[in-house]
């Protein structure tokens, strides 16, 4: 990823989903949600770009990888019958999650290519004990430290600071 950034990519850990010109990131630190909170919006009619890593360039387009797929943990399946058929067992760090490609389950629910939104919001995800969503705005100190907490892999801080300065570009404007 360090590479990835070295040629003016910015990286994130995050889901992307889209719909009329709007992109939503979601970041969440791993068994938070992230991705079942996607795979529901990608159901409700959002698009899937990614439900892991997310790429934005320099000209404000923003890529996913790998495109299409989600994975579950075991006690979240039960919640989505409808991908049952549609459902890969695969072992992640030492957990057995359950993949679907949403290409397989219907092409309409992914999105294949790069976007460049209109808009875009950043959702930061958290548990916690309430039955409800809460809902509210976050400032820019805590979209950085969820930024820095959610890019995987970047072990250097000149890279850190390389990525931050990438997606910076991208979410002046955005909704978070």
């Amino acid at each position: 990823l360090s590479l990835v950034i070295g040629h003016g990519y910015g990286t994130l850990h995050a889901s992307c989903l889209v719909r009329d010109g709007v992109a939503l990131l979601l970041l969440a630190p791993h068994n938070t949600g992230k991705s079942t909170t996607a795979l529901r919006l990608a159901l409700a009619g959002f698009r899937l770009l990614t439900d892991s890593m997310v790429f934005v360039d320099g000209d404000g387009f923003v890529h996913g990888y790998p495109v299409g797929l989600a994975k579950l943990r075991g006690d979240m399946v039960g919640q989505f019958p409808e991908l049952r058929p549609f459902l890969q067992t695969e072992i992640v760090r030492q957990e057995t999650k359950y993949r679907v490609d949403l290409r397989s389950v219907n092409p309409n629910f992914v999105q294949e290519t790069a976007v460049r939104p209109k808009k875009l919001i950043l959702c930061l995800l958290s548990r916690h004990e309430k039955e409800e969503t809460v809902v509210e705005a976050v400032g820019e100190a805590e979209v950085i430290q969820a930024i820095l907490h959610n890019s995987l892999y970047v072990d250097q801080p000149q890279v850190w600071r390389q990525n931050v300065s990438k997606l910076q570009k991208v979410l002046v404007g955005a909704t978070a």
